[in-house]
């Protein structure tokens, strides 16, 4: 049996402090109502469409997201993303951990039309779940991509 571990063993990035990330429309969500699952803070994103309805956010990094930093064989990626309108579109396109430009993990949702209801909603990724592009490192994660629609 593999162990899989996930953000709970180390925290990528609890959005309390959202000033290293850019792309869409984005603000700080700590005002009362805003969804905070985790933390103090949240990334509210404007749902103003980037290309064709999708809505890209961007952070540049420096992380080892290797299993072997957390004394794993096996990680993964735990992300929770509030859906607050009642749309079926709303919903995670790919998620990408990139190591240079042409060299990523590219995390694409099946089926691509899935639906998530009204609330939160924890994603749970086995990085093994990730398609490979070029010659990325886990070890070496450079940039981060999120794509969403809505």
């Amino acid at each position: 049996m593999t162990s899989v571990a996930c953000s709970a063993d180390l925290l990528i990035d609890s959005f309390d402090d959202i000033s290293g990330w850019s792309g869409s429309v984005i603000a700080q969500g700590t005002a009362p109502g805003h969804p905070v699952q985790e933390g103090t803070g949240s990334l509210v994103a404007d749902y103003t469409p980037y290309g064709s309805d999708n809505y890209h956010i961007n952070r540049y990094v420096s992380l080892d997201l290797s299993p072997a930093v957390i004394g794993a064989s096996e990680a993964a990626i735990s992300l929770w993303m509030w859906i607050g309108k009642m749309t079926v579109t709303a919903r995670l396109d790919w998620l990408c951990f990139e190591t240079s430009p042409g060299h990523h993990f590219e995390y694409d949702p099946q089926p691509w039309n899935y639906t998530l209801p009204i609330g939160w909603n924890q994603l749970l990724i086995a990085q093994s779940s990730f398609t490979v592009a070029g010659s990325p490192d886990w070890s070496n994660i450079t940039n981060i991509r999120i794509f969403t629609s809505a």
